[in-house]
């Protein structure tokens, strides 16, 4: 796999999305992006580590999430895989332009670390969301209730 594989600086970015596929559309939803150096130099070292694999016979037709890394001042696009996760912890990994990858469990744990903290921040956001709403919705009924008894 040939990957250019520059330094880390603040002018990178990995974008994390979740693959689409519905009513003849399909893409990426890229809804989150990762800036840090130390998360871009891991995910460079994992790319490292991706083997070379012919076109697997059986693989889900969605991949379970999607990533790029780019350098958005410069308006490129670095790599951008679909990874496949695998029952037994692997993964298969697919780029449209050079093909087919696997990476180990190992490696495959490693990637999702980098990857799925995303996950984690969209939830955290989603439950602080969650309990702003609740709380404005009771102190909403507190004044409503108390504007009742006022009349």
């Amino acid at each position: 796999m040939s990957v250019l594989l520059l330094g880390c600086s603040p002018d990178e970015v990995i974008q994390v999305g979740t693959p689409f596929n519905e009513n003849g559309s399909e893409g990426v939803l890229f809804d989150k992006d990762i800036t840090d150096s130390e998360s871009i130099e891991s995910l460079r070292e994992v790319i490292k580590k991706l083997e070379d694999i012919e076109e697997p016979e059986a693989l889900n037709n969605e991949a379970n999430i999607s990533f790029r890394l780019d350098r958005p001042n410069e308006g490129v696009v670095e790599i951008w895989l679909y990874v496949f996760y695998q029952e037994d912890g692997s993964s298969i990994l697919y780029n449209e332009s050079s093909g087919y990858y696997a990476l180990t469990k190992e490696y495959t744990d490693e990637l999702k670390g980098i990857l799925e903290q995303y996950i984690l921040k969209c939830i955290s956001m989603w439950r602080h969301t969650a309990w702003r709403f609740i709380h404005m919705t009771v102190i909403c009924e507190i004044a409503s209730f108390q504007n009742k008894k006022q009349r």
